[in-house]
């Protein structure tokens, strides 16, 4: 698509200017400031898509006179293009002001503008207008093909890799790993449909999770570490044992000889009930040794399930936690949406068919035509307001659509959002009273008094109440009594300290247990960490071979501009996505203005190749650039001249 020429009158300033462009080569337009060089490309793409060259749609059109635009005058732009099939057509579009005398005065009032479409010098209908130039290029593409720098500093990071991804034709997930097999051929597998970014998503939550419990078993294992009594070794308890039956042993034994001495002064009865006494007291003390030692155990396995019971609750929470912000995400995303298709539903529904009167006269003899021409003229006009409203009420009816559906993603992700929080409620208030029942049971464990049999103390007083009957022997077995008595005396406190040091060798056995449990799940789930974070590798290796294989394809399209399709974040999260043009290592912001035109012009030439198609490129401040690469393309420079007060075309 090459342009001919073009034509301006009463546009933007310009009363009238020819400009031709017969074989379709690459000319310049001179002129001093403010001449209207910019107005010319404004003028052709307001011609094809009713906006000017900065994509403003609501722009002043009309000639202005001190400061007043200019009544009763067409404003119009009309050009002669040659096709790349060889057609040359012609396009005309002439906006102007519509004036209409009220009933009952005198002088016409101004109630608007209209404007008037030519195709091929034959009047059209906007919308038959509209369908004709999209058929030729779309408005998009005109934009980054007729404009240099449009690509690159009108277009987000997004829309520019959108583009080149379009250029190479897209990437295939499973020819990237197969490009990097070595690397990645247990990560196919692991995908399970899903792709790479998603798949890494997941691995990096399993990884937040797995490292928090990993954290939380070295404090587990110092706290029964700390919870162990010292000196309670395990190998000594076949000694303790040896010492209790020695122990028990020779307490009988000093039983049956204290017996024996008192035998000649105290009766066998009261003997037998002062050993059997004796015996329960005994009996008493070694339950109770035995029952707080169960008690010990089982106020440490309340402990260790409330801490337990934490450690779940945080991970719950940190679960729905991840829920709630990306249902927060969707919503907004989705609130932002209605905003785009409420404003989109307004402008279509403001817009209405411009209804022409039906000629009855002719305007060249003044007779009144043959009413089967005008009956003819009023159902073509119908047929065109059927159209405009049928497609007016479709593209109404597609947006409403459009917005039900978004509504329904916004109340599904609130619903989302709601129940999430009502659980993360719930579960805080579940961790406050875990919590507590944590430190509570930590309390009781720390606290913890002996439990003391009341029999006990009355079976040592009933046996004390036995002695106080005995007869007093003579002093000679008194004495020797007393000698026996502080040796059973001793021997018991001998048992008690044997029975302490096993009940402390079991505590500690327990403990040690315990921490052998935490010990065996800390390598599980360091196993399972490396696992996950040979998957993150993998992720990463992937989106490095993806950098490679893209940035290797998108190079070739281009003679002089490279992109940067990647960057490495600086979280060390893997690759983020950008598109930046650098040439020879300089970003494209440091790039001089000459540099910046001949980038554009060899993004334009790759992207014309792509889409089969050229359209004139214009270059504004064209005489800061000396030399631009060589191109097929139409180049119309726009240049500024100081003795050129009027615009003036040469052929470059």
């Amino acid at each position: 698509m090459k342009l001919l020429s073009m034509k301006l009158t009463n546009f933007k300033g310009i009363r009238q200017a020819d400009f031709d462009f017969p074989d379709g080569g690459n000319y310049n337009i001179y002129g001093a400031n403010a001449t209207g060089k910019s107005t010319t490309f404004d003028a052709l793409t307001w011609l094809l898509f009713d906006k000017d060259s900065l994509d403003t749609k609501d722009f002043t059109i009309k000639t202005l006179v001190d400061g007043e635009p200019l009544h009763h005058a067409e404003h119009s732009v009309e050009a002669a293009f040659l096709m790349e099939s060889g057609q040359r057509i012609t396009l005309k579009k002439v906006y102007k002001e519509k004036w209409q005398r009220p009933r009952g005065k005198l002088e016409p009032e101004f109630v608007g503008h209209t404007t008037d479409y030519y195709l091929n010098e034959l009047a059209s209908s906007a919308s038959e207008y509209k369908k004709y130039i999209s058929g030729i290029i779309d408005e998009k593409k005109f934009k980054v093909l007729t404009n240099p720098l449009y690509f690159n500093e009108n277009l987000k990071d997004a829309d520019r890799r959108a583009v080149l991804m379009d250029i190479i034709g897209g990437v295939d997930q499973d020819v990237i790993i197969a490009q990097n097999l070595a690397e990645l051929k247990d990560l196919k597998p692991l995908l399970n449909g899903r792709s790479v970014e998603d798949f890494k998503q997941i691995v990096k939550q399993s990884l937040s999770k797995t490292k928090k419990e990993v954290d939380s078993i070295e404090p587990a294992i110092k706290e029964h570490q700390a919870m162990m009594i010292p000196g309670a070794d395990a190998a000594n308890m076949g000694l303790y044992q040896e010492q209790i039956k020695r122990c028990d042993g020779t307490q009988s034994y000093l039983l049956a000889e204290i017996a024996k001495i008192k035998a000649g002064t105290v009766s066998t009865e009261l003997e037998e009930k002062k050993n059997e006494l004796k015996q329960k007291i005994w009996q008493a003390k070694d339950a109770d040794a035995k029952q707080n030692a169960e008690l010990r155990e089982t106020l440490l396995k309340k402990t260790e399930e409330a801490k337990r019971a934490v450690i779940d609750i945080e991970s719950d929470i940190y679960g729905w936690n991840n829920i709630i912000k990306d249902a927060e995400d969707k919503i907004a995303f989705c609130a932002n949406r209605r905003e785009e298709l409420v404003t989109q539903f307004s402008k279509i529904q403001s817009t209405t068919f411009d209804m022409k009167p039906v000629q009855t006269v002719c305007p060249t003899c003044g007779q009144e035509l043959q009413e089967d021409k005008v009956e003819a003229a009023k159902k073509a006009q119908e047929k065109e307001q059927a159209e405009f409203n049928y497609k007016k009420a479709e593209d109404l009816k597609r947006i409403n659509e459009q917005g039900k559906s978004n509504n329904e993603k916004k109340a599904e992700a609130e619903k989302q959002l709601s129940m999430a929080t009502v659980m993360r409620t719930e579960l805080a208030q579940k961790l406050d009273v875990a919590r507590k029942n944590e430190e509570a049971c930590k309390t009781n464990y720390s606290n913890f008094v002996p439990v003391v049999s009341p029999d006990i103390e009355r079976l040592e007083k009933e046996l004390a109440e036995l002695e106080s009957q005995a007869n007093k022997p003579d002093e000679a077995a008194e004495k020797h009594i007393a000698e026996l008595e502080e040796k059973k005396n001793e021997n018991a406190v001998k048992r008690q300290e044997a029975q302490a040091k096993l009940n402390d060798i079991e505590q500690n056995r327990k403990h040690q247990a315990r921490i052998r449990e935490l010990q065996e799940k800390e390598a599980e789930l360091s196993d399972t960490y490396g696992k996950l974070k040979r998957q993150e590798y993998m992720c990463d290796q992937y989106s490095r071979t993806l950098t490679d294989c893209i940035d290797r394809a998108i190079t070739n399209k281009f003679r002089m501009a490279k992109f940067v399709m990647f960057k490495d974040n600086i979280t060390n999260d893997g690759a983020k996505e950008c598109c930046e043009v650098v040439v020879n290592g300089v970003p494209y912001h440091d790039l001089n203005n000459a540099s910046k035109m001949n980038i554009g012009l060899d993004i334009i030439n790759t992207l014309c190749k792509h889409y089969g198609v050229t359209v004139p490129v214009f270059i504004d401040n064209a005489e800061s650039v000396t030399d631009l690469i060589k191109t097929d393309l139409q180049i119309i420079r726009l240049v500024v001249s100081a003795e050129d007060k009027t615009l003036r075309v040469e052929k470059a």
